[in-house]
């Protein structure tokens, strides 16, 4: 499977991203381990994948090595940053579970994961949807 990827921090361009491609251990899809594995760059890295969800699309953060990713468009897209620079930006190395939304009709919303969510709660798309439509509240993003 084909693995979209581009690193903001270094500069890349998300209309022109970098890929590799990674061979699935199991029929089910690909792992953030298997990921991590083929992944060509050095480095500690954390990865949010591009998701379609209702009208838009969602950057789910897997953060545990055996659960599956999400395809976007036939592809894995992934949104990978550099754990140092998030831990000296004063943010968690280790986010919980969604980062960013788009709604289309809303704009660009940032979604507040809060109250204990792990990433159990979200396996399974149908569940992810669900607890995603009737958890999350959306707030305009700043500029």
């Amino acid at each position: 499977m084909l693995v979209r990827y581009y690193i903001p921090e270094h500069g890349d361009d998300p209309a022109h991203p970098n890929a590799f491609v990674v061979n699935p251990r199991s029929q089910g899809g690909i792992t953030l381990g298997e990921i991590k594995d083929a992944f060509p760059l050095s480095g500690d890295f954390f990865f949010r994948f591009k998701k379609n969800f209702q009208s838009g699309h969602i950057w789910l953060d897997v953060a545990e090595d055996h659960l599956m990713v999400p395809a976007f468009g036939g592809d894995v897209l992934a949104k990978v940053q550099v754990k140092a620079l998030l831990t000296t930006a004063g943010e968690s190395a280790e986010p919980v579970a969604v980062a960013a939304a788009t709604a289309p009709l809303v704009g660009d919303v940032d979604v507040d994961v809060g109250g204990g969510v792990s990433e159990a709660n979200l396996v399974g798309t149908w569940a992810m949807e669900t607890f995603l439509a009737q958890h999350f509240v959306k707030t305009p993003t700043q500029p």
